[in-house]
């Protein structure tokens, strides 16, 4: 049995219909930066990542200096300096 007399409050719109609005980039920067920030300085994170190193897209020292970009009570500005001090890029 199929009830088409459904309503939908979410269209997903794909292609045919578009997003209706324009992204901010920056917007989606700081969400980006807060995800890494808040995911990669959860406890245990650092010896998940170890478990299946080496990670394709990732530089060759990242475990050697986890605890330089997150160190214990840092904070969203401190990762974001650090990374942007960094110049050095090895990819597995």
């Amino acid at each position: 049995m199929v009830t088409k007399r459904t309503w939908y409050a979410h269209l997903h719109k794909g292609k045919k219909y578009g997003r209706g609005y324009r992204p901010n980039r920056s917007e989606i920067n700081v969400g980006h930066e807060w995800s890494a920030h808040h995911w990669l300085s959860q406890p245990g994170m650092r010896d998940l990542i170890a478990r299946w190193w080496p990670v394709p897209t990732w530089p060759v020292d990242v475990l050697a200096s986890w605890d330089y970009f997150f160190p214990k009570g840092g904070t969203l500005e401190d990762f974001k300096a650090r990374a942007r001090e960094r110049k050095v890029v090895e990819y597995a």
